[in-house]
Parts: C-alpha cells; sequence; structure tokens
C-alpha cells in the first residue's frame, strides 16, 4: 500500500509500502525544526543583563560601582562588554576599562539615572539617554538583540568627558575606580589653554607624544650605552672566545624593549581618542611583543656561547656535541612561543587559529614525514654517540670532518674544503665509520729496492727499518711487519706496514713524514739504492745470441739449495728472522 499526494500525481512506492514524497516532507520538517531550535539557541546566547536597553543600563552602572567599592579592577569586564567596540578593536584591556570609567564619569555628571525611564522592551527604539555639543549616549540593540553603547558613544568619550568636567556631579551618583582615572587626574592638572583642539588632538596631548617618545628613544640610548660599558667586560671574562658583536646584537633588541614599554605605559594617560588609541596602541604594542621575542632570541645565543666555551673546558666531546642542539631548540621554542605570544598581544584569535590549522592536520603530518625522521636521526646521534663534533667519519659515500650536528642535518666538511649536508634520517639506515675514534693510524707501503741490492743488505735493511719502528715515539710496537715482499717488474719490493699512536691526521702526517726520513738516512748508510720504474734494452749481434737450448739439472739446484740452509742453520744469530720474531708477533 502506498500514500497518493495532494496534487493527484501517483508517488512512486518503496519497500516497506511508504512513499518518496512523504518522507521528504518528513525530513523538511526535522530540518526546519531544527533550525527553529538553533535559532533559540542563538537567541539564548545573549545574557539577560544586555536584554534591553533598562538591563544594560544596569549592568554597565553597577560593574562600575562594584568594581570601586571591592576594589577589584576584573569587575569592569561586566561594564566592558555593554561598550560596541567594533571600530576599536585594537584597544586593549586597561584601555577598555578606561573608556567605561569615563563613560561612568560622563553619565554622572549629566543627571541621575532613573531606571523607570529607560525602555525595557526588547523590540523598543534606540535610547538616548543625553545628547549634547561633543556627542550623545545611546543605548540601542543590534540584530541578535544585544543592547550596548553604541560606536559613536564610544568614540565621543574623550569629547564628552571634556565638557563633563566643567560640571559638578549630580546627587546619589556613585564614585567611580580611582586607580582607573590617569586620564582624569592629568586633565585637572593640565592648564586650560593647552585642552584646545588642534588638529585631531588637544595640544596637550600632542606635547604629551612628542615627550613620550622622546623619554622613550632616550631610555633605549641609556640602556644600550649601559649593557655595551658594563655588561661588556663582564661577558668577556665568562666568555673569552664569544663573537665580537655577540652583546651588541643582544643591547638592541633589550633597549627597544625598554623604549617600547614605556610608551605602553605612557600612552593610556594621553587620553587620546578612541580610534586613534586603538591605532597606537596596536602600533606599541607590536613593538614590545616584537622586541620581547628578539631579545629571548638573542638570549638564547648569549647562552650557548657561554654553554659553548664551558663545554670547550671539559674533556669529554659530548657536550660540544649537545650544546648546538640546545641552542637550536631553544631558538625553536622561542619562535613558536614568540608568535603566540605576538598574535595574542595583537588581540588575534588562537583558538579559531589553531581549529583552522587543525582541518589541514593530516596533510601536513604527510608533509612532515621527512622531518620527523630527522629528527628521530638526530636523537639516534644523541643516544648512541657514534661520533662527535670534529670526529673524522664516512657516511654514505661522505667523508669529512663533522661540523655540526642539527635536528634536520649533519654538516660535513670534506677533505677538499666542501660543505656536505647529511640528512640525520640516513643515520638510522645507514653505517657510520667513524675513522677518528681509531686509536691507531695505520701506514702500508712498499720500499722498492734496485735489483743489484745483495740479500745480506736487504736483510739488515728489513732489520734497520724495524730497529726504527722499535725507537719511534709514536708508533705501535706489539705490531708491524718490515719483510722483503715481492719481485716487483723493476724492483725489489720490501713491504712496510705500521701504526701511528694518534687519532689526529695531522699529527700523523708529521710523524710519517719523521719516519720517512729516518728510512732514507738509514738506506743512505747502508748503500742501498732505491729502484725507479727501469727498462734494459740487450742488443746481440746476429752470432752472439746466448744458448739456452741446456738447462741446469735439477739436482744442482737442490745441493746448493741445501748448502745455503746449512750455513744458516749453523749461524742462527746472523738469520733475517729471529731479532723480528718476538717484536711482530
Amino acid at each position: 500500500m502506498y500514500f497518493g499526494v495532494d496534487s493527484g500525481r501517483p508517488t512512486t512506492p518503496v519497500a516497506g509500502g511508504t512513499s518518496v514524497r512523504p518522507l521528504r516532507r518528513i525530513g523538511i520538517l526535522i530540518l526546519l525544526a531544527v533550525l527553529l531550535a538553533a535559532s533559540n539557541a542563538f537567541a539564548a546566547d545573549v545574557p539577560a543583563q544586555r536584554a534591553s536597553a533598562r538591563a544594560t543600563m544596569k549592568t554597565f552602572l553597577g560593574a562600575v560601582t562594584n568594581a570601586a567599592q571591592s576594589n577589584d579592577e576584573s569587575k569592569l569586564d561586566a561594564a566592558v562588554d555593554c561598550l560596541d567596540l567594533s571600530r576599536a578593536p585594537g584597544l586593549d584591556r586597561a584601555a577598555r576599562r578606561d573608556l567605561a570609567i569615563q563613560l561612568k564619569e560622563i553619565i554622572d555628571r549629566t543627571r541621575y539615572v532613573d531606571y523607570a525611564a529607560v525602555p525595557d522592551s526588547p523590540d523598543a527604539p534606540p535610547y538616548i539617554f543625553a545628547r549634547g555639543a561633543a556627542g550623545e549616549i545611546v543605548i540601542a540593540g543590534s540584530e541578535s538583540d544585544d543592547w550596548q553603547f553604541t560606536p559613536d558613544t564610544v568614540e565621543s568619550i574623550p569629547a564628552m568627558l571634556k565638557e563633563a568636567m566643567g560640571r559638578e556631579r549630580v546627587s546619589g551618583a556613585a564614585d567611580v575606580p580611582d586607580y582607573q582615572r590617569p586620564v582624569t587626574w592629568l586633565r585637572h592638572h593640565i592648564p586650560t589653554g593647552w585642552r584646545q583642539n588642534g588638529f585631531l588632538l588637544e595640544h596637550w596631548q600632542w606635547i604629551g607624544l612628542v615627550m613620550l617618545a622622546l623619554l622613550g628613544v632616550i631610555a633605549d640610548r641609556m640602556l644600550v650605552a649601559l649593557l655595551l660599558n658594563v655588561a661588556r667586560p663582564i661577558a668577556r671574562r665568562l666568555i673569552p672566545d664569544a663573537t665580537p658583536n655577540l652583546l651588541t646584537r643582544g643591547a638592541r633588541p633589550a633597549g627597544l624593549l625598554t623604549m617600547g614599554v614605556i610608551w605602553r605605559v605612557g600612552v593610556p594617560w594621553l587620553g587620546l581618542p578612541p580610534e586613534i588609541l586603538s591605532i597606537v596602541l596596536l602600533a606599541v604594542t607590536f613593538v614590545v611583543a616584537v622586541s620581547a621575542v628578539w631579545l629571548a632570541y638573542r638570549s638564547v645565543d648569549v647562552g650557548s656561547e657561554y654553554l659553548a666555551h664551558r663545554a670547550s673546558l671539559t674533556a669529554t666531546r659530548y657536550d660540544d656535541l649537545l650544546v648546538p642542539l640546545l641552542r637550536k631548540s631553544a631558538k625553536i621554542i622561542v619562535v613558536a612561543f614568540g608568535l603566540v605570544f605576538i598574535a595574542d598581544n595583537l588581540n588575534v584569535n588562537i583558538t579559531s587559529l589553531v581549529a583552522g590549522l587543525g582541518l589541514g592536520g593530516l596533510a601536513f603530518a604527510l608533509a612532515a614525514q621527512d622531518v620527523v625522521k630527522n629528527l628521530f636521526g638526530s636523537i639516534t646521534v644523541l643516544l648512541d654517540r657514534p661520533f662527535h663534533v670534529g670526529d673524522w667519519v664516512s657516511v654514505d659515500g661522505v667523508e669529512g670532518t663533522v661540523e655540526e650536528v642539527g635536528f634536520r642535518s649533519t654538516r660535513i666538511r670534506t677533505p677538499t674544503s666542501s660543505l656536505v649536508t647529511l640528512p640525520n634520517a640516513n643515520l638510522l639506515s645507514s653505517s657510520v665509520d667513524n675513522l677518528g675514534a681509531r686509536r691507531f693510524r695505520r701506514w702500508k707501503t712498499t720500499l722498492s729496492l734496485t735489483y743489484d741490492t745483495p740479500a745480506e743488505k736487504i736483510d739488515a735493511f728489513c732489520e734497520g727499518v724495524r730497529e726504527l719502528v722499535r725507537r719511534h715515539p709514536m708508533t705501535r710496537k706489539d705490531v708491524y711487519h718490515v719483510y722483503a715482499n715481492e719481485f716487483g717488474a723493476a724492483s725489489l719490493d720490501v713491504l712496510l706496514y705500521i701504526f701511528f699512536e694518534t687519532n689526529d691526521y695531522g699529527v700523523e702526517l708529521r710523524e710519517r713524514h719523521r719516519f720517512f726520513l729516518d728510512v732514507l738516512r738509514l738506506a743512505d748508510r747502508l748503500g742501498v739504492e732505491f729502484a725507479f720504474p727501469t727498462q734494459t734494452l740487450h742488443v746481440f749481434r746476429p752470432g752472439e745470441m746466448p744458448d739456452h737450448g741446456e738447462q741446469p739439472p735439477l739436482p744442482e739446484g737442490r745441493e746448493r739449495a741445501r748448502a745455503l740452509a746449512g750455513e744458516i742453520a749453523a749461524n742462527p744469530e746472523e738469520g733475517p728472522f729471529e731479532t723480528s720474531r718476538s717484536a711482530s708477533g
């Protein structure tokens, strides 16, 4: 069974005996119900304290009075909520509270507030409390029935306050908080002629801005000079090898921060109009926030230089590796928190910004895979310590001296003085050959002697080289080999295989040079000559060719070898191997 439609046209039946169009109607009704509930929820967001002109007036006056009686500055926030500050978004909390107090001062000097005369209906037209030459005080409702003092009223507060200060307070008006009235106090002590209107501001306000700017600049110069003249000698004693302009770079943001703080404290005392005050405070707050982050960033450099100096005095090289990582991590933290600090001081909604970033979290995570790998690589270097700064390493075919280990990469200086940046992720899967961690550095070479060198001289030469190894102050004494090893194409080759006890390549080159010269002197005294590639060409005339048809008999060779072996056995102290067996193992 299925239901028909009002138009008389049949509907398409669906499973279960129902039709599509009635289901669509039900869906529309549900959607309307949801929208109605949402509208009621939004309407409920409007606080009852500002549901009408009367409620807003009561809330405003009551909040300022309670703040004065309890000496609680935070209670002024309820009065600030009664002001429409849409045209002055850059005002900070103190400036907004000041505006609320000034408006209360104007109302108290205008007339007594009769709540019965203030409309209490949310549908009432805007309520005009007072109108004067400097402006008018109006409470109006918005589209969401949130009643507030209009933006025109907020902008006219300084001018209306100036006009109202010549009148006495009405009877029964409550006091306003004295701790929030610097402008009112200052106006009482300013000469009347200085309070005349000029270009955009009163004369005394322009004078105050100029004096405040000069005061900030003077404080900046004095602090920078103090840091350079007093703190620089102290820094030189603590960090003798520091960068020459390190403290100069740190003094500049410190002076700028001092100047910004003076401006930030002094500007609210000038009683600027809200739209101008909003712009000035926004600029001054930006200067203070940026200089504070800049100072923290430079402080990391100063602290890192001190830690690096202390690390250079220790025997271990682990702290030499740790200090650069600490410097970079501290700078990243300073920049991250600095951006949040600057945004918060500029009244940027951090919550909505973070929520917006959360929408791209998945894409960011995918893009940050290499960053995470490199981070784990740097952690691996810290935990496993496969090398230290200054070690000679070989990784993925890159060989050189480690200069710096960062979060993302490791920098290696090659023998050709080029700088190779190696991602730390490679350290997770690659073998690291730490050549700088060697206790000994091997030297393997061949000493080529001429073919006319007698066997006795070769034996004496090899033993002499072994004695040089045993007497050299920086050679390994338990493992070395000096033996006649090859019949070369143009020489008799003697193998020289020794180790130098050093892990420094420069020291090895120096000691190899000394040993090399000692070998040359030994060869000269023994009369041993070194060979070089030569070719000998034998020319025979016809009929003078040597006869090789008749070979010496094998027994003759055996007899001569037995005789030589017998001579060696009879004189073992003259054998070529006795003196070197114990030394070479």
